[in-house]
């Protein structure tokens, strides 16, 4: 199992975009089997997949230890395109937000680990896992930091850029303290064809610690509108630009998940 965070501090830079559109390139493309987690309170993932639901959450029953994971998982179909398509999603609503008071004030049981302990307990299940985090680093978002085995962080050129990718520097070294294995990539997600762009976009490749994705998620207007379909957006329109970069970004997390299992082999048998 590899799991996958999706997160950024800044809105407006297609993370729940990015988080739906891998779990269905990597189910559809890549036939494997995928879990989708909404760790954003404000449901956007459940609701572009159609499976928002403002009385239940998956992700509300996983973190409070009501249920289990394959307990709590939904299945998403999408009769438009296939109807024998699905991955399973993890649903969010408002009720997060009490969630993670609750978390904040337990001083007895564990408040970072459980998502991992809930995901360690699902092996076997899936192949991937993606979370869409919400921007605020609270405690379901913590519990996605410290499960993850890679962070993306979705970004667009406009800038303040550099201050966004020194953030996530330091965010990322206060996160290792807890998941030492916590890779981070940069994404620059949303960038038009001019020099600036491909200016930032060469920086963030060669000068941070993050790194980045070889692949940049061209601006469009599809990637504006298409969520009023209430589908991912390669599903909406497989062929244009937009899907076709999120195809590049899914094979690289694809390798990164084989060096990463590849490793953990090697390990297990030293």
């Amino acid at each position: 199992m590899f799991v996958i965070a999706v997160q950024a501090e800044k809105g407006g830079v297609g993370k729940t975009t990015t988080a739906v559109s891998l779990a269905y390139i990597l189910a559809e493309e890549h036939k494997a089997r995928v879990l989708l987690i909404d760790a954003d309170q404000q449901g956007n993932a459940s609701q572009l997949v159609q499976r928002y639901d403002p009385e239940h959450s998956g992700t509300v029953d996983v973190l409070e230890g009501n249920r289990e994971i394959t307990e709590a998982a939904l299945p998403v179909t999408l009769e438009r395109f296939r109807k024998d398509y699905y991955f399973d999603i993890l649903t969010a609503n408002s009720y997060l937000m009490n969630t993670n008071a609750d978390i904040l004030q337990d001083t007895v049981q564990d408040q970072v680990h459980r998502l991992r302990k809930a995901l360690h307990a699902a092996r076997g299940w899936y192949d991937y896992v993606v979370i869409d985090c919400g921007l605020l680093m609270d405690m379901a978002v913590l519990n996605a930091m410290v499960a993850a085995d890679m962070w993306i962080v979705p970004m667009r050129p406009g800038g303040l850029e550099a201050d966004a990718v020194a953030n996530a520097e330091e965010r990322l070294e206060e996160l290792r303290q807890l998941n030492p294995d916590l890779l981070a990539i940069g994404l620059l997600v949303a960038a038009g064809a001019n020099k600036k762009h491909a200016e930032v976009y060469e920086w963030l490749a060669r000068e941070t610690r993050l790194g980045a994705i070889p692949a940049v998620i061209p601006r469009g207007i599809i990637g504006e509108t298409y969520t009023a379909a209430r589908m991912p957006l390669p599903a909406y329109r497989p062929r244009c630009k937009i899907s076709d970069a999120y195809r590049q970004v899914a094979r690289y997390v694809a390798e990164a998940a084989r060096v990463a299992a590849k490793k953990r082999k090697t390990g297990e048998g030293e």
